[in-house]
């Protein structure tokens, strides 16, 4: 009983302190399966980019040079285009020659609640709201409360997500709270496991 107050305090006193340390901390984290390198979002985007094709709507890479697959983790990019070309396949999606994705599941009118497909991962609005009920999900995780099945909400289903830690789902949680100044946050996934989190 004393070993499980102890470790509730310490994760309380941890989540009151770390909303102030997140403060100083840039837009755009990396989970840790990445933590070797310093990879951003808009520096993965950009150096991969280039080696993005789209033939009769359907995702690949084409002549990447060795370096830049391995530097990226272009196998788990490779996975998120398998799942968007069966996503496409089905007429689920369309993908554009311009890389863009239109869902075509979803209502015109879905600005909040869902996430948006794009070539290097995912991305959403959060209303005030959905914001506070994500870091509760999040934190919950961190905690070791595990991963809550048909909570799809509020995970991108990017495959290098998947690899994330308790750890890293409590620094989005830091990441979303310390963003969040009462009209929610914007958050993007890449399939490198590069997050980015912004006031709304």
């Amino acid at each position: 009983m004393k070993k499980t107050a102890v470790i509730l305090t310490s994760a309380l006193a941890l989540m009151a302190v770390a909303p102030v340390a997140a403060f100083a901390a840039p837009p755009t984290e990396q989970i840790s399966q990445n933590s070797s390198s310093s990879v951003t979002q808009e520096s993965a985007i950009e150096a991969v980019k280039p080696y993005v094709q789209v033939k009769d709507g359907v995702l690949s890479l084409k002549d990447v040079p060795e370096k830049i697959y391995n530097q990226y983790n272009l196998a788990d990019l490779q996975k998120h285009f398998d799942e968007l070309n069966e996503l496409s396949k089905s007429g689920k999606i369309t993908v554009n020659s311009d890389l863009s994705i239109k869902d075509n599941t979803i209502s015109l009118n879905a600005e909040y609640g869902s996430w948006t497909y794009h070539w290097w991962g995912y991305d959403r609005k959060f209303t005030d709201s959905q914001t506070k009920e994500a870091i509760d999900y999040y934190n919950t995780v961190a905690l070791g409360g595990g991963i809550i099945t048909g909570a799809t909400a509020w995970l991108p289903p990017v495959s290098g997500f998947t690899g994330a830690t308790a750890s890293d789902f409590g620094l989005i949680a830091v990441r979303m709270g310390a963003n969040n100044h009462g009209n929610g946050v914007y958050a993007s996934f890449t399939w490198v496991a590069v997050f980015d989190v912004e006031p709304l």
